[in-house]
């Protein structure tokens, strides 16, 4: 059996595939066979490429705010399991002062 091998492509090549599907006015199936990508790859790009200028970054900054926030939310998420856990301790210990 023959392994795939997947090709990497520069941020440069593809802003410039975005930027021909978005301008061109060429069907997006026709501009990925020109450019030897398959026609979802290219949708991929156009739809991740799209989500980032509506933020106003560029795709490697979108995805550092995503990872920022799901570490944000992990953070969280323990913090709020620590202090439950401090509040019921409080309760305990206030309840044997009295």
């Amino acid at each position: 059996m023959s392994r795939r091998t997947f090709k990497s492509y520069s941020e440069e090549f593809k802003q410039e595939a975005v930027r021909l599907a978005l301008e061109s006015g060429k069907p997006k199936s026709a501009i990925a066979k020109d450019l030897d990508i398959s026609p979802s790859l290219l949708y991929d790009w156009i739809k991740k490429y799209d989500e980032a200028n509506a933020k106003g970054l560029t795709p490697a900054q979108l995805k550092d705010e995503k990872e920022e926030l799901r570490r944000l939310k992990a953070e969280l998420k323990d913090l709020k399991t620590e202090n439950a856990i401090l509040k019921k301790a409080a309760a305990y210990f206030a309840r044997d002062q009295l």
